[in-house]
């Protein structure tokens, strides 16, 4: 994730503005994150973040969260976490 999120760092423009859907897990440990569990087939079951560790991952890479949107659960699926990411205008870049 790290990766992809430097990705759309470096091709914004400053100001603009990434959409990231996510993954998360809660603090219950049947939610967390299964490595190595057929990752191929089951990507988003092992890829978990929890709200808080996205946020600071996304500033690391440069971008600002702004909103987060949760979707606990819908007819699909559930605990889906959809960022909304901006490129500081300021320039600075991260190290």
């Amino acid at each position: 994730m790290r990766t992809i999120l430097r990705i759309a760092q470096r091709v914004l423009r400053p100001g603009g503005m990434a959409f990231v859907q996510v993954k998360y897990h809660t603090s219950d440990g049947r939610t967390r994150g299964r490595i190595g569990w057929a990752y191929a087939r089951n990507l988003a079951l092992n890829t978990t973040f929890t709200i808080e560790e996205f946020w600071r991952l996304a500033g690391e890479c440069g971008l600002e969260p702004q909103l987060v949107t949760l979707v606990p659960r819908n007819r699909l699926d559930s605990r889906y976490a959809y960022y909304a990411l901006t490129k500081p205008v300021s320039g600075m870049e991260p190290q």
